[in-house]
């Protein structure tokens, strides 16, 4: 791979990752990446009701900032 196809592709990833950050909701393919787990991650976890989601139709969707409080309160104190 070329060097300039490197930086493109580069780029690419990480305005991909700056939209996510950005994005009010997210799917469940774009929560997982968001989490760095597996989508079955979530489906397991939204099957559980152990993350907070959005189901207005058929599709799962997850509000970035009610995930980044989940995140927030499974804090573990250290010793």
């Amino acid at each position: 791979m070329s060097p300039e196809i490197k930086m493109m592709s580069s780029a690419i990833a990480e305005m991909k990752k700056i939209q996510l950050v950005t994005k009010e909701y997210m799917t469940a393919e774009e929560c997982a990446r968001y989490l760095g787990l597996s989508r079955s991650a979530i489906y397991k976890l939204t099957h559980r009701k152990e993350i907070p989601f959005y189901k207005p139709s058929k599709r799962v969707m997850f509000k970035r900032t009610d995930i980044d409080a989940w995140i927030q309160k499974s804090y573990v104190q250290t010793k």
